[in-house]
């Protein structure tokens, strides 16, 4: 059992999986909402989100909480399914935080890739 008296609605939540970290964001009452493959962004037990591994919290601002679930309420009504590139569990995150969407690892991956043909084009010339 994972004691939730010290989470509150609108906090987000990560946890490992694999060698990446999931994240999801606490609705209450012990209800996470998430998306993870094959799926619509769905709101799961924290049991289920935790998947037996350690939990980080990490705290929302009390005065953006309203705004955070008005966004999760959202994402659960437009019903979008997950995909790698545009629509996983960081974009879902940032999406619900702060009305923006995008992914530090998909910026990452992007990233790389740019500076990575950069220096390919300069070894040609």
């Amino acid at each position: 059992m994972i004691d939730v008296s010290n989470l509150h609605a609108g906090d987000s939540l990560s946890r490992l999986k694999g060698a990446v970290r999931h994240w999801g964001i606490y609705l209450g009452f012990g209800r996470v909402l998430e998306i993870v493959p094959q799926s619509a962004p769905r709101v799961v037990p924290l049991e289920v989100f935790a998947g037996g591994q350690i939990i980080k919290v990490h705290r929302s601002p009390a005065s953006e909480r309203a705004a955070i679930l008005k966004r999760a309420a959202e994402v659960q009504v437009n019903n979008e399914p997950y995909h790698w590139w545009s629509n996983n569990c960081q974009h879902l995150k940032n999406y619900v935080l702060s009305g923006k969407r995008f992914s530090e690892g998909i910026l990452a991956l992007t990233a790389i890739g740019a500076i990575s043909a950069f220096f390919a084009l300069t070894r040609r010339a």
